[in-house]
């Protein structure tokens, strides 16, 4: 038989050895009891939280609003925010939305010693909250959304093998030591239509350079 669960808070009860719900945020995690050992995470749909099970049957189907590799969070302006990536690592895209919802931020240690090699952020990206991707070791692609507005501090600290950064023309606020002891970093390039940055030989400078803000520890040759 097949079952549908209309899955509210007050329908939920009954299963509370297999389900829970944090309150205030809109993540819903399935336990151990029906997704073998690792718990999975739900985005809520604007019509609720909807799961379909096979009664009597090992299997389960899951709609398409499941993001499997992130915990979400939600923001007082009921978009999205990352609060922890799941997944094994890898090429890892950030899409724009989920289940019509917008995806708008990462949250502080989101992805946290997760061994990804690349990332590349949707257009409604607008914020990555500090160490939100520290010691991503493996790391060495890195493409920002066009949207992006800020980037905590050490965001991207110790992403050791992260060879180059380019910066887009919307992000005009980088927290201190966002790329600190990236150590295989060569370039940082700025667009130029960026009102707050510039770059000089692959050197972070304010717009009027005339301060020096990160000078990459693998640069090439001398710089005076």
């Amino acid at each position: 038989d097949l079952l549908l669960i209309q899955c509210g808070l007050e329908l939920i009860r009954p299963f509370s050895d297999c389900f829970s719900y944090e309150s205030g945020v809109q993540v819903f995690e399935a336990h151990s009891c029906l997704f073998g050992n690792k718990p999975k995470s739900f985005v809520k749909t604007k019509h609720g939280w909807i799961l379909t099970l096979l009664v009597g049957v090992s299997s389960l189907i899951l709609p398409v609003v499941v993001q499997a590799q992130f915990d979400f969070t939600t923001n007082v302006d009921g978009t999205l925010n990352i609060s922890k990536y799941t997944g094994s690592g890898g090429v890892v895209v950030i899409p724009d939305t989920t289940n019509g919802f917008s995806i708008s931020s990462v949250g502080t240690n989101a992805f946290q010693l997760a061994h990804l090699t690349s990332v590349a952020f949707g257009t409604n990206v607008t914020s990555i909250r500090g160490s939100a991707f520290v010691s991503c070791s493996n790391l060495t692609s890195l493409t920002f959304g066009t949207n992006i507005g800020s980037i905590g501090t050490s965001a991207f600290a110790s992403c050791f093998n992260l060879p180059s950064v380019n910066i887009p023309g919307n992000l005009t606020n980088i927290g201190s030591l966002a790329f600190h002891s990236c150590l295989s970093l060569t370039a940082i390039t700025v667009d130029a239509s960026n009102p707050a940055y510039s770059s000089v030989a692959g050197v972070l400078f304010d717009k009027n350079q005339t301060t020096l803000i990160q000078c990459p520890p693998r640069l090439a040759g001398n710089y005076i």
